[in-house]
């Protein structure tokens, strides 16, 4: 297993784990559908550069990932306080 940060490079592998996760674990998920052009959008937004999410990768494919965001969430956009852009 390798373990790196969410980036242009490997958004689609991130997009792909969201779309299976909300298959399987849809009541586990903060968001009902995957927001994939919004996700692409928000990777270069400066908005989320306080945002870091790792990914876990087992052979090119994400299986896992940890997230940290103070304002804003990469998944989903949310963003803490009401501060959205």
């Amino acid at each position: 297993m390798i373990f790196e940060r969410l980036n242009e490079k490997n958004i689609e592998a991130y997009i792909v784990y969201l779309k299976e996760a909300m298959g399987e674990e849809p009541d586990k998920m903060t968001a009902d559908t995957v927001d994939e052009q919004g996700i692409r959008n928000r990777i270069s937004d400066p908005f989320y550069a306080g945002t870091t999410s790792i990914l876990a990768k087992e052979d090119e494919r994400v299986v896992g990932r940890i997230e940290y965001h103070f304002y804003g969430c990469m998944q989903d956009g949310i963003c803490g306080l009401g501060l959205c852009p």
